[in-house]
């Protein structure tokens, strides 16, 4: 198998990292009920703080390709990871809710250096009749996350308060990093670095701009919800236990699924692929404003099933669309 496919370990050590990069992203949704307690901040102060995480991403993308551009995307994304992992080890030592937010910012923007390097990484190294099955393994990683991130959270915080929970993430982060670096080294390809004129280009194709509404419309059905179900079941009269516990089993299904997502795009095609997802997934969203009590587990169960399955083909859809030196910018500014 290995010999056939010599991409597969290192599509699974970029997996791992990529399932890293989310961790970092949602540790803080399962523990907000305990720190908005300790602090005192209401449920808007928890979405401000995935807000502020939000907007460091978005720089952090941008940056990624003149990171890469005088670094190897292999160096661009240890620097990544490296960043992220400190960053969670000092929101361990936070005292107050300034801090707090300086620092998931800064983390927001560590953790936008990976997906453009990582996502040019894995083309160059996945014949691409194999991208829509090695992508499809590379989402793996954040499904893990958010099926294991709550599970982590309702078992630690019986023995350590939130504190200990980033701070052992945060080492845990820096040590297979440092086996990543003595694996991988540092070499590799570098990524162009970014001109207006290639935004220029690319914002005058028709794909692009449906790809950037597409790709908002995923990741908010994804971690825009995820983020916040926890403080939304505490509304609905939900126990933080049983509510982390649910959030966690609703993720369980999404680890087949998103590989059956990849070999459905590379049978059915991309458009027919989108369509059947965002449809879908876009009546059970609905649904989960709308219903209550315990009518409220079923559309959160079902609704992850078709939003994990959206990024294999929107990202095999922009790595068909732009050449290959340039589809590190394009993650960036899709």
């Amino acid at each position: 198998m290995l010999r056939k496919h010599p991409w597969l370990v290192p599509l699974l050590f970029i997996t791992l990292l990529f399932y890293l990069n989310f961790i970092a992203r949602i540790l803080l949704s399962p523990l907000a009920p305990v720190m908005e307690t300790e602090f005192g901040y209401s449920h808007a102060g928890t979405g401000t703080l995935f807000l502020m995480t939000s907007l460091g991403y978005f720089f952090g993308l941008f940056a990624s390709g003149v990171i890469s551009s005088r670094w190897t995307f292999t160096q661009t994304i240890q620097l990544s990871v490296s960043g992220f992992g400190l960053c969670l080890i000092c929101i361990a030592f936070s005292r107050n809710y300034f801090q707090i937010g300086v620092l998931v910012a800064v983390l927001g923007f560590m953790a936008g250096l990976y997906l453009p390097a990582g996502m040019a990484k894995l083309t160059e190294l996945i014949p691409s009749t194999h991208w829509g099955v090695g992508l499809a393994v590379h989402e793996l990683g954040p499904n893990f996350a958010l099926f294991l991130a709550p599970l982590q959270v309702e078992l630690m915080i019986r023995f350590f308060d939130w504190h200990q929970v980033l701070l052992f993430q945060g080492l845990l982060t820096l040590g297979i990093v440092a086996a990543y670096r003595f694996y991988a080294g540092q070499g590799g390809s570098r990524g162009v670095a970014p001109k207006l004129s290639t935004l220029r280009d690319l914002s005058r194709q028709k794909n692009f701009w449906k790809l950037v509404l597409l790709f908002g419309l995923g990741v908010g059905s994804t971690l825009g919800i995820y983020s916040m179900l926890p403080v939304y079941f505490i509304d609905q009269g939900i126990e933080r236990g049983l509510g982390n516990s649910m959030l966690s089993a609703s993720r369980t299904l999404s680890i087949p699924v998103v590989l059956i997502g990849g070999w459905l795009t590379d049978r059915i095609g991309v458009r027919r692929s989108l369509m059947i997802i965002l449809i879908t997934g876009g009546v059970l969203t609905a649904l989960i404003g709308v219903l209550q009590g315990y009518w409220l587990f079923v559309p959160v169960f079902l609704q992850p099933l078709f939003a994990v399955c959206f990024f294999p083909p929107v990202f095999k859809a922009l790595a068909l669309s732009v050449p290959a030196e340039l589809r590190n910018q394009a993650v960036a500014y899709m």
